[in-house]
């Protein structure tokens, strides 16, 4: 009768630890997995602010207006898909919403003004530089 039992304690050990080290895994694969998401996405905007920067440096120098709205796909994928919550509490979160926050008034004013003054890009690259170095400070 006690080698049914020690059988039984055996067993039930080893299905018990069989189970707990499968949810340790899955559970170490998830937060392998959130974690190279979410260096995608910083991947993601940094080379979307590096983007932005480039060319409306090039204008701001030659003084010369754009008439083109900025594009920004990556914010947009984020913020439509959600993916901007994970983002919230981060140091750079409120400079990279402000930068998009100009972006986004710029591309809607530009339909109605004929010009739009250098300054305001230039306030534009100086919070995305803002962004950019916050974000790229995270992935070291």
């Amino acid at each position: 009768m006690e080698s049914i039992w020690v059988q039984l304690l055996v067993e039930f050990f080893g299905a018990f630890l069989g189970f707990l080290f499968a949810t340790l895994l899955a559970g170490l694969s998830g937060i392998k997995e959130k974690k190279r998401k979410y260096n995608l996405v910083l991947d993601c905007l940094i080379d979307e602010l590096h983007d932005i920067i480039e060319p409306l440096e090039k204008y701001i120098d030659n003084n010369m207006i754009l008439n083109s709205r900025i594009a920004i796909p990556t914010w947009e994928a984020l913020q439509y898909s959600g993916m901007t919550l994970d983002l919230i509490g981060k140091d750079f979160f409120d400079n990279l919403v402000t930068a998009y926050a100009l972006i986004k008034a710029y591309n809607e004013d530009r339909l109605f003004e004929n010009k739009i003054s250098v300054s305001r890009l230039s306030e534009i690259v100086k919070v995305c530089k803002e962004a950019l170095a916050q974000i790229e400070a995270e992935r070291k």
